[in-house]
């Protein structure tokens, strides 16, 4: 599930064909663009080109809050598993193998997630994210990690769509930012996190990225204050003060 709200036609293109290359079949994957109301491109005709008819499209007739978008992505996702991939990220060949791997070894698991590649504007990798564990499988203490500081990045996470739907989608009160650590927390406390060691999601860093203007204002820390104040009630009552 791809949500966009005028994106670079550009990144998405890359974005879907990351994910083309490695389709498995309509019977197996649904692959589809989540349009929140944009103004500035054609998205239907940009899926038509490079699809063939492969991806799904939809356009909500009028803009709503980008976390309205992510959690109607949850709602129109019919697979077991649902991946949320931003429009101007990707994923390596071997993504969706090595997800569909973990989570037939491990169905108990709250989320997969891989190590990742920061790039820039052109698709140059520029780093790596922190190798969170020497071996792929359940990371150990998980939850005293991911409270401390947030590292997991959509492109990277795979979650059972059934979770996001028991355990309550994206919390609403986010304005901008901070509701994907809240959720990673709030998975954590209940459930197994699988690691896998490869780098097999992309994430792009640009000047014109949602997060890099949030950072540069302020409103990533006050972001992420609300969601240390929201998931603190679901850590241990014998940590959470240190946590």
């Amino acid at each position: 599930m791809i949500p966009t709200y005028n994106g670079n036609p550009e990144y998405i293109r890359e974005t879907l064909e990351s994910v083309l290359v490695q389709d498995p079949g309509p019977e197996h994957m649904q692959i589809r663009l989540v349009d929140n109301g944009s103004t500035r491109h054609d998205y239907r005709k940009l899926v038509e080109d490079i699809g063939g008819g492969r991806i799904e499209y939809h356009r909500h007739p009028e803009t709503v809050t980008y976390l309205e978008n992510f959690n109607s992505c949850i709602d129109q996702a019919r697979g077991t598993l649902m991946h949320l991939l931003h429009d101007d990220d990707s994923v390596e060949p071997g993504f969706y193998q090595a997800i569909k791997e973990a989570y037939e070894s491990h169905p108990e698991v709250g989320y997969i997630f891989t190590r990742h590649r920061f790039m820039d504007e052109a698709s140059r990798v520029q780093n790596l994210s922190p190798l969170e564990a020497e071996t792929s499988g359940i990371i150990e203490n998980w939850l005293d990690r991911i409270a401390v500081q947030q590292c997991v990045y959509y492109a990277s996470v795979v979650a059972p769509r059934e979770v996001y739907v028991r355990e309550g989608k994206f919390n609403p009160r986010f304005i901008a930012a901070g509701d994907d650590w809240e959720m990673w927390v709030r998975l954590a406390a209940k459930y197994p996190v699988y690691f896998i060691t490869e780098p097999l999601a992309n994430v792009r860093i640009h000047s014109g990225s949602m997060s890099r203007s949030l950072f540069q204002n302020g409103t990533l820390i006050s972001e992420s204050r609300k969601a240390i104040e929201i998931f603190t009630p679901h850590l241990p009552a014998d940590s959470r003060r240190a946590l």
